[in-house]
């Protein structure tokens, strides 16, 4: 009885947080949307949309609770008169920069104005179960030694020693960077996905990237590494790692 009463008390818990950012209002003046699709995260929204973190969406969104659950389906703003990211026109590119090159581990059009020399775009806080393998993967780390890449490029941006034997619950760690010829151990930062991705999709064992590409409807695996800007076709994959699949 004691499992059902809190399993039913978890349950409405829940089910308040969704409701909480359901009613989340946008600005009167917002000037582009996103739906929430399965698996996304506020983070991964405003970052996909040139914002460095998920704190940015909220005089957007005003009410909403960045710790709170969304769901499938409920609109967030991202863009509006006066609220863009620094540099960024609504659904273009920075004015005066050139498109950067598929092969680059960096946003495509409508890149977040970040010096490249702050290097480290994006941390997240360790909570309990956190392993530098889960923390790697669920951030677009692939190739083999997610881990250790991770380890990399703490220790060459924000000069942290990661003990991953020994994750320290409520500290943060750097999980997102951009590849700078300065500095060698940014060639392992992670994949980014498309700004303003419309669609995603979160690999599952057995997938292949070519097997994704083609569900997606795309013409080649040519056309995902295009939408997902760092991606190494030849490197390893995992599931937990995340896919745009449509702009």
């Amino acid at each position: 009885m004691a499992k059902l009463i809190t399993s039913i008390t978890l349950t409405l818990i829940v089910a308040f947080a969704a409701a909480e950012n359901q009613n989340a209002a946008m600005v009167a003046n917002c000037a582009k949307t996103v739906t929430v699709q399965s698996g996304d995260t506020l983070t991964f929204i405003a970052v996909t949309n040139g914002w460095a973190a998920a704190r940015d969406l909220l005089p957007l969104n005003p009410g909403l609770d960045i710790n709170a659950i969304i769901s499938p389906g409920q609109m967030i703003c991202v863009a509006a008169p006066g609220l863009t990211p620094a540099g960024t026109p609504v659904g273009g590119q920075p004015k005066g920069s050139p498109m950067p090159s598929p092969t680059t581990n960096s946003f495509p059009s409508g890149a977040p104005d970040v010096n490249p020399q702050e290097q480290c775009i994006k941390t997240v806080k360790i909570v309990a179960g956190d392993t530098c393998f889960s923390l790697a993967v669920s951030n677009n780390f692939q190739g083999t030694q997610p881990g250790t890449k991770l380890q990399s490029v703490n220790k060459a941006l924000v000069n942290r020693v990661v003990d991953c034997a020994n994750l320290p619950i409520g500290e943060k760690v750097c999980v997102d960077c951009y590849a700078t010829p300065n500095i060698p151990e940014t060639s392992n930062c992670p994949y980014h996905l498309a700004n303003g991705c419309k669609r995603t999709t979160t690999i599952k064992a057995g997938d292949t990237l070519t097997n994704i590409a083609m569900s997606a409807g795309l013409a080649s695996l040519k056309d995902l590494v295009a939408i997902n800007p760092g991606l190494q076709p030849d490197a390893t994959i995992y599931p937990g790692n995340n896919l745009c699949v449509l702009v």
